[in-house]
């Protein structure tokens, strides 16, 4: 028994001394960083990659602006928004119910998950389609000094 907890102590004692300076991170960092940089993604998997971004982004703005957000969240999913990627940056307009939304990512939001580096968060008016009303404005009266 004593010779168990001997060597139990001996294991969890000399363990944290594997830990520390390798030589030769740097270079496996690269091998996989060379290897992710020129992997083929699937049209699919970008398109899962991107929604999930956007998902979660949503979900995350939601929460933060009531206090009650799963009633706001509980229909969100992949077919409950719409999306359009902004050409030539990283991002992305987003409508959901009333909700219009701008997220900008500081990488591609379609290869790697992420949270947006801004938001630019819009709930839409109800009379937004309809004719601006024109302000009836009544021309100024001179005033007599009688």
């Amino acid at each position: 028994m004593k010779r168990i907890v001997i060597l139990a102590l001996a294991i969890c004692l000399g363990t944290p001394l594997f830990a520390g300076k390798v030589s030769g991170l740097v270079e496996e960092f690269n091998k996989v960083e060379e290897f992710n940089k020129n992997r083929k993604v699937s049209e699919a998997a970008k398109k899962a990659t991107l929604e999930k971004n956007l998902l979660s982004a949503l979900k995350y703005s939601l929460h933060r602006k009531y206090l009650d957000y799963k009633e706001y969240t509980k229909d969100l999913k992949a077919d409950s928004i719409s999306y359009e990627p902004q050409k030539g940056t990283f991002g992305v307009y987003v409508k959901y119910k009333t909700y219009i939304v701008f997220y900008s990512y500081l990488m591609d939001p379609e290869i790697y998950l992420q949270t947006p580096i801004n938001e630019v968060f819009y709930i839409r008016p109800d009379n937004l389609d309809e004719e601006p009303h024109k302000e009836d404005k009544q021309p100024a009266q001179p005033t007599s000094g009688k």
